[in-house]
């Protein structure tokens, strides 16, 4: 499953201090921003729908390598064998060529 936490919730969910009326804080050498303006992360987990969400980005692309097709099918394959981990690896692998541009290095049997 996917979710977007903001950051200032992740810290809450960490132990952190929170404030609305928190003031930017100053650490050395960085600017000052309120934690409103703070960056979302996305949290994912291993799970099948998270190897069906990789999945299916990848699908979105045109003319795939031989390399990319592979790495998707051995990681849908792993995924629905319960390899969650290696099938994301794998998915995860494709979707960086793809938007890289790169050719893939295979992974040792």
């Amino acid at each position: 499953m996917i979710r977007l936490i903001p950051l200032g919730a992740l810290l809450l969910l960490a132990g952190g201090q929170a404030r609305s009326d928190a003031q930017p804080v100053a650490q050395q050498g960085t600017p000052t921003r309120r934690l409103e303006d703070a960056p979302v992360l996305e949290v994912t987990t291993d799970s099948r729908a998270y190897c069906r969400t990789l999945f299916k980005q990848i699908e979105t692309y045109r003319n795939l390598s031989r390399e990319v097709r592979d790495l998707q099918a051995e990681g849908g394959m792993l995924c629905d064998e319960g390899q969650v981990r290696g099938g994301i690896n794998r998915l995860r692998r494709a979707l960086m060529a793809l938007r890289s541009g790169q050719e893939v290095t295979p992974i040792p049997p």
